[in-house]
């Protein structure tokens, strides 16, 4: 497993490696992230709100009969 992901709960700019960062409500990081650090409050863990489900196979049709002439 790659760890857990964190959605940004609000925008917020902070300053990292020197630069000013822009963070957007929405975005995403991973856990163990230096972005985190510090600043977890800001972040909550995503949810999954849905599965896709595989399509089920479509039931096989039998030919309709021939009607004779």
């Amino acid at each position: 497993m790659l760890g857990r992901i964190f959605v940004a709960i609000e925008s917020f700019a902070c300053y990292w490696n020197g630069y000013v960062l822009s963070v957007h409500k929405g975005d995403t990081v991973r856990e163990g992230h230096p972005l985190l650090e510090g600043r977890e409050k800001m972040f909550a863990p995503l949810k999954v709100k849905y599965e896709h489900k595989a399509p089920s196979p479509a039931p096989a049709k039998k030919p309709a009969p021939r009607r004779k002439p």
